[in-house]
């Protein structure tokens, strides 16, 4: 009875790292620059960044629109994102989210 317990603890601890998903990041706070970054991630990408938190997100169609309208109105928002690899040698953190709450509520 050990021998299949111990293969199947076995299996389950090697399946683990299988089974998780990409690396995942929040952020809170306002961004302080954005730019039209066409080419590293896509065709009609826009950058966010904060450079106090050093944090760099990549969004494109409608969460561009949504971090857009939150960057003019110098709103607060809250980003869940996917960790991605930096480019040309950019510090800090950067990723493409996939959930934003904006926390303001003077956006249309």
């Amino acid at each position: 009875m050990r021998y299949p317990l111990a293969l199947l603890a076995g299996l389950a601890i090697t399946l683990v790292p299988l089974t998780s998903s990409a690396a995942t990041a929040s952020y809170i706070g306002r961004f302080e620059f954005m730019q039209y970054y066409p080419g590293y991630y896509g065709d009609n990408v826009v950058r966010f960044a904060n450079f106090t938190d050093r944090v760099n997100l990549y969004a494109e169609d409608g969460m561009a629109d949504v971090l857009r309208d939150a960057y003019f109105a110098k709103a607060k928002v809250m980003v869940t994102y996917t960790i991605t690899p930096c480019p040309g040698g950019m510090m800090g953190t950067c990723g493409k989210p996939y959930y934003v709450q904006v926390q303001h509520t003077d956006i249309p």
